[in-house]
């Protein structure tokens, strides 16, 4: 016959194991279940806040850029109700002649004309010119203002007037450097 063995547990034995049973129970229920929850909570906080922040930046952002479009807007019609209309650089005998026409119609001789190379910039080119010849100070002035009113997107950026003390009577000797803004070369598209 086999002979068996039975445990026989006192009442507090009992009680610590079902204590310690209910323990473990509860351990294993908060790991499996209440942590999870706990985690993923702590995250949708993180993920509110978050969401919160870029709401403000989007705002932000949207205002900005309606101000910039307001602006944008207003610089775009300054520019379209400009009286002076940049001319591309391909005109620039056509500039030139004018150039040297102001000059005669100062009383101003022209010995010599010389144009820069052509300055890319994002809103206009830029082509130095010079002027050389013979007039009085008087008629480089007359010069200048005629430039100013008839060619406004040429610019006088030196100006030199040189006379000769033993010729007093000789017109004297001028050279003016001059800025022609143009129209910008659009690039070709390849």
């Amino acid at each position: 016959m086999r002979r068996t063995t039975s445990f026989a547990f006192a009442p507090w034995q009992l009680g610590i194991i079902g204590g310690l049973g209910c323990a473990a129970l509860l351990a294993g229920g908060y790991v499996a279940i209440l942590r999870p929850i706990e985690q993923e909570q702590h995250r949708l906080h993180q993920l509110r806040t978050e969401h919160a922040t870029l709401e403000t930046r989007a705002t932000a952002a949207e205002r900005s850029q309606s101000m910039l479009q307001e602006k944008l807007a207003g610089l775009e019609s300054e520019v379209a109700s400009n009286p002076v209309q940049l001319e591309p650089v391909s005109h620039l005998n056509s500039r030139l002649a004018t150039l040297v026409d102001l000059a005669t119609k100062s009383q101003m001789m022209i010995d010599q004309t010389q144009s820069g190379e052509r300055r890319p910039g994002q809103w206009f080119d830029t082509v130095n010119i010079r002027l050389t010849g013979r007039g009085s100070f008087s008629e480089c002035v007359r010069f200048l203002h005629r430039l100013h009113t008839m060619l406004p997107d040429v610019e006088a950026v030196g100006f030199e007037l040189t006379g000769n003390p033993s010729t007093p009577t000789a017109a004297p000797s001028f050279r003016f450097d001059l800025a022609w803004y143009a129209a910008p070369t659009v690039a070709s598209a390849e």
